[in-house]
């Protein structure tokens, strides 16, 4: 059954709370709840995830479970003469290990006649407390491993001399992902970032039709020089809110993997005329190329 709308799905809802079937209960969130958490998290967009299944998983010594990632391996390319041979060259695969872990929100406990008082999709609590719950902390993981990566790597670069976030700031990052020979996929900024880079983009740098749009508007393509640009709302560096930075990654395929095991779960209990209801999923990560993240501090 497809549902659509909210009452469709409120009644879905409340039939499995009078009846005690959790499946009804379950049906009318599950859809709801396993695709908004790639919608709503950034390392998502930036590493889009694949859902696999217990069948796709490997084990561990200590029977936790993972996941084989591939790197590809390096050939050598060699100038022959009519006469001459290549050296011979074992050619071996290299792998990294992707290990799952659970992630799970909070519980969130209502009464169920209070939930009768919405006029609005139950999910949607759901999604503004659970879910978006969930995706932040996914996202701050990520940003945590993006920081030892590049602090190993010495991938930071600093630009200096005022300089805000905008083309000029990009090209700092550029250079290093050229000295790398690694290409430039998707940039990472702050809201605070984006802004300034609206109110800094002039009609010389894009023309007068182009700029007068943007006043009226903003920039609306989420572009800088045809690299995508994702814009969040979240602190860039939750380990120093105040630093103001951007990150450049790698495309996925120069990058890593992204795993969820089968898809979100989400549970509601009901006890007397109390509900509480939570969700949980295993994900698996891992950055295969370290070359492939960039971090780019604005300083004064």
């Amino acid at each position: 059954m497809n549902i659509h709308t909210a009452d469709q799905i409120n009644e879905l809802f409340y039939e499995g709370l009078d009846s005690g079937d959790m499946q009804k209960q379950a049906a009318a969130t599950s859809a709801y709840v396993k695709e908004k958490i790639r919608e709503m998290s950034f390392f998502d967009k930036i590493l889009p995830p694949k859902t696999i299944t217990k069948h796709d998983l490997d084990q561990r010594e200590d029977d936790q479970p993972m996941k084989w990632g591939n790197i590809q391996p390096n050939a050598t390319a060699f100038m022959l003469n009519f006469r001459g041979q290549a050296e011979d060259h074992y050619l071996e695969g290299k792998k990294y290990q992707i290990v799952f872990e659970k992630l799970a929100s909070q519980r969130i406990h209502k009464q169920a006649i209070e939930l009768m008082t919405y006029r609005y999709a139950i999910v949607k609590e759901i999604e503004e407390i659970i879910i978006k719950e969930m995706a932040e902390r996914r996202d701050n993981k990520f940003i945590e491993s993006c920081e030892v990566i590049t602090a190993a790597t010495g991938l930071q670069v600093a630009t200096g001399g005022g300089i805000p976030f905008g083309r000029e700031a990009v090209n700092v990052g550029l250079d290093l992902f050229v000295d790398e020979r690694v290409p430039c996929g998707t940039i990472l900024c702050n809201r605070k970032s984006w802004n300034a880079f609206n109110a800094l983009t002039k009609a010389s740098d894009d023309g007068d039709a182009v700029a007068s749009e943007m006043l009226r508007t903003g920039y609306q393509m989420k572009k800088i020089m045809n690299y995508d640009v994702i814009v969040t709302e979240k602190p860039i560096n939750p380990a120093n809110p105040t630093e103001e930075c951007f990150w450049m990654f790698a495309p996925p395929n120069y990058l890593g993997e992204n795993y969820v095991l089968n898809r979100t779960k989400f549970q509601i209990k009901n006890e007397e005329d109390m509900i509480t209801m939570s969700a949980w999923g295993y994900y698996g990560a891992g950055i295969g190329n370290r070359r492939g993240i960039v971090k780019v501090t604005i300083t004064p």
